[in-house]
Parts: C-alpha cells; sequence; structure tokens
C-alpha cells in the first residue's frame, strides 16, 4: 500500500500530465523564454561589469517569477 507521499507525488504528476497536455502553446513559451533567460544569463556572467548584466539578471527574475506562477 503506498505512502501519504507516494499518493501526493502521483496527484501532483498527474495535474502537471494534464494541464501539460490541456496547455502546449503555454508550455512552449515558458520554455523558450527560460531558455532565452538561462542563455542571456550565460552570456553576461562572461562581462559580469557590463551594464547589460543587470538587464539580464533583471529578465531572468522577471522570466523565472511568471513560470512559477504557472505551476503553483
Amino acid at each position: 500500500m503506498p505512502g501519504k507521499t507516494t499518493e501526493k507525488v502521483r496527484d501532483c504528476y498527474a495535474k502537471v500530465r494534464n494541464y501539460s497536455l490541456k496547455n502546449q502553446p503555454t508550455l512552449i513559451f515558458i520554455t523558450l523564454a527560460i531558455g532565452l533567460g538561462v542563455g542571456l544569463l550565460l552570456g553576461a556572467n562572461s562581462h559580469q561589469d557590463s551594464p547589460a548584466s543587470r538587464i539580464v539578471q533583471t529578465i531572468v527574475s522577471t522570466v523565472s517569477h511568471s513560470a512559477a506562477g504557472f505551476f503553483r
């Protein structure tokens, strides 16, 4: 008999799977935004003193908060 944690994980997985099947375009845009943010962040790390690094940090922060809002 599965424990409470196993049941909770299965329930959460089912919800994520159902959401992803119903909202594929949204997830594609979220994935692209995260990829863009990571790419900009990695590019900005090579020039940490540049003004662009502050902009990139703001963009990455905004994208990560937006992505987190979709999965709450």
